[in-house]
């Protein structure tokens, strides 16, 4: 035999095992059913349901006939997630405190201090403008941002101070100065 009648031989085996791995409906709908179930806490990281969603997949994989990556004993792949979480916040601006319910910070990083100005990217949100648009327009940034965003959109400020008070999740704790810090203001006053 050649080179090319095996390499033929070869692809149709592979070709006609492909093909013998039906997708059935029904499986279809009993994986998506068990990985949407609210008892999986939407799989969450830090949750009971991503241990549970992922013993399951784990299963699934091996009913396959799937193997683990590489040199791995299993199908699980750790790695290093954070959560943090706010404890205490203080922002100091032309060396007046700015309450903690005045400001927010978005970031990965535990702990950010900023005594020198240096490369300090200042925004503003004025009455007029529209506060998501200028908000992401801010954070598409990189390096030190501070967002100075007029009173008349409070009820938004509010909304995403409470959202960024849970915390985040990283991978590392180890970033730069990267990090945005909104504050609620009056013009004028800062």
């Amino acid at each position: 035999m050649n080179m090319k009648t095996i390499l033929l031989l070869l692809s149709l085996t592979i070709f006609e095992s492909a093909l013998s791995q039906k997708i059935d409906e029904a499986d279809v709908k009993r994986i998506v059913s068990v990985l949407s179930n609210d008892s999986l806490e939407g799989r969450k990281p830090f949750t009971e349901g991503i241990e549970v969603a992922a013993t399951f997949i784990a299963e699934e994989f091996e009913k396959a006939g799937l193997s683990p990556f590489h040199d791995l004993e299993d199908y699980e792949q750790s790695f290093q997630l954070y959560n943090l979480l706010p404890v205490a916040s203080v922002l100091k601006l032309n060396g007046v405190s700015v309450p903690a319910d005045k400001h927010i910070y978005i970031g990965e990083q535990a702990h950010v201090s900023w005594r020198k100005m240096g490369a300090l990217e200042v925004h503003e949100i004025h009455a007029a403008d529209d506060f998501a648009t200028k908000l992401n327009e801010a954070r598409n940034n990189d390096g030190r941002i501070l967002v100075l965003v007029d009173s008349e959109h409070e009820d938004q400020f509010r909304r995403y101070h409470q959202y960024f008070s849970r915390g985040s999740n990283t991978l590392s704790t180890q970033g730069g100065n990267d990090a945005v810090f909104m504050v609620l203001w009056d013009e004028g006053s800062v």
